[in-house]
């Protein structure tokens, strides 16, 4: 268990919550954008033509096993630390405040689940992939974030199996 894991939710402001406004713009495809892909996939005769498989995001096993656990096995992910939030700080504008804030909003049980701030969560996940955070550190984020680091936790988002999570 990382130090991360052990400190207290005191500490964290609601100044976590905070993002920078608009950090989404341009990474996302507007409706046009869609259009104008969607047009490529059909052939001449109007036929549509899926895209190959090796053009879909794809993960390498060493990411895919990041946060694998199968305890009987002694299988354990590494820690979520100091590296992995250097990254995300680096290439991102969430900073070490929003991912407490994230992981404390996500484990409060006084909050209902689906009064839960789950855009937050999602930005901040397409935030990371746009900007190119190694899919090993969004792995680990996933499960420092969710509490998954904490031994029985109810609310831990876990990778029991030996499949890819993308």
């Amino acid at each position: 268990m990382s130090k991360l894991s052990k400190r207290l939710f005191a500490a964290v402001s609601d100044k976590g919550r905070e993002r920078k406004a608009n950090r989404l713009d341009g990474l996302l495809l507007t409706d046009t954008d869609i259009d104008d892909l969607m047009k490529k996939q059909y052939d001449e005769d109007g036929a549509y033509v899926p895209m190959h498989a090796s053009n879909f995001p794809s993960m390498s096993r060493k990411d895919v096993m990041m946060n694998l656990r199968i305890p009987p096995l002694g299988i354990h992910p590494p820690p979520f630390g100091d590296e992995q939030i250097q990254e995300i700080e680096s290439k991102t504008s969430i900073k070490r405040e929003n991912i407490e804030w994230v992981r404390q909003h996500w484990l409060d049980d006084k909050i209902a689940p689906d009064e839960k701030d789950m855009k937050v969560i999602v930005d901040d996940i397409l935030e990371m992939q746009f900007a190119k955070v190694s899919y090993a550190t969004i792995n680990l984020w996933l499960d420092y974030i969710s509490g998954a680091d904490i031994m029985g936790n109810k609310h831990g988002i876990y990778n029991k199996s030996w499949m890819r999570i993308d």
